[in-house]
């Protein structure tokens, strides 16, 4: 295998690759760039393959940065709140903005989160350690 069909992320030899410009996530490039300062170009000499397990973590960390935007959204929702009833509040601004608890044991909170973004939804179960 020569080195430009490695994962331009990793350098993986994985053959779980797939052409970044040609990927099922069109944004991935983007992505790429906005959390890593990579650019990849369809001229670049480079390799313009990315595995699996880097789209993976990308697309991963994208939802994780937009849930943590809601979260600050939501904190500064709770610092506009001033009556006596803020906790009840603050529980309903989660639930709105993160999705509601759904079960609860002594060690992890599990929530549903659903968001849009670029017109494409998901869902999905999201774990905290309390």
């Amino acid at each position: 295998m020569e080195w430009k069909d490695w994962c331009r992320l990793c350098a993986n030899t994985d053959d779980n690759s797939s052409p970044v410009f040609q990927n099922e996530d069109q944004l991935l490039p983007e992505k790429i760039f906005k959390y890593l300062s990579i650019t990849i170009r369809n001229q670049d000499e480079l390799p313009q393959t990315v595995c699996d397990a880097c789209t993976r973590r990308v697309t991963a960390f994208d939802r994780y940065a937009h849930q943590c935007l809601r979260v600050q959204t939501m904190f500064k929702a709770l610092l506009q709140e001033k009556d006596d009833d803020s906790y009840n509040k603050a529980v309903l601004l989660r639930e709105e903005y993160l999705g509601p608890v759904i079960q609860k044991r002594d060690d992890q909170v599990h929530y549903f989160v659903f968001f849009c973004y670029t017109g494409r939804c998901y869902l999905f179960q999201h774990h905290t350690l309390c």
